[in-house]
């Protein structure tokens, strides 16, 4: 008899880190990134990403995020993290909202902290497009041959 693997939930990556790349480039300021993360995954990277996310970007990110149901007649498929953080262009989280599964904090977002960042930093000047590297993947060989050198 086969045995059937039990499948588990799997966090469904929407954007990618050089999406936010694009965004900042053209002037976003603001990166809204919404997500349902697993319980685990969530207390290992959540916070991280999201930091990481607005540092490399030197952008606002605001992150709402699913939370459990207190409620039993409702199921959830699989248990969320929940944590909708605001964090700085900086990587200082400004508001995290836990698991509550009804909260609401309201944050001024400085626009021009994301301009002052962006001029003290000149991490996107150096970003170079896609274009640069060609359409696709590039095949390079490498041969195994002797140096003549012994150890």
């Amino acid at each position: 008899m086969r045995r059937r693997s039990r499948r588990r939930p799997r966090n469904v990556r929407r954007a990618s880190r050089h999406d936010g790349d694009a965004l900042a480039l053209a002037g976003a300021e603001v990166l809204l990134v919404p997500a349902a993360f697993t319980q685990s995954t969530g207390e290992a990277h959540w916070h991280t990403l999201l930091r990481a996310r607005a540092i490399e970007n030197l952008a606002y990110v605001v992150a709402p995020a699913t939370v459990r149901s207190p409620s039993p007649e409702y199921t959830d498929a699989f248990p969320t993290y929940g944590h909708a953080l605001a964090v700085s262009p900086w990587g200082e989280v400004l508001a995290d909202l836990g698991e509550s599964p009804a909260a609401v904090e309201v944050v001024t977002l400085d626009l021009d902290a994301v301009d002052a960042a962006r001029t003290k930093l000149s991490v996107l000047r150096g970003v170079r497009g896609a274009a640069i590297y060609g359409s696709g993947p590039k095949v390079i060989s490498v041969s195994s041959r002797t140096t003549g050198v012994s150890a």
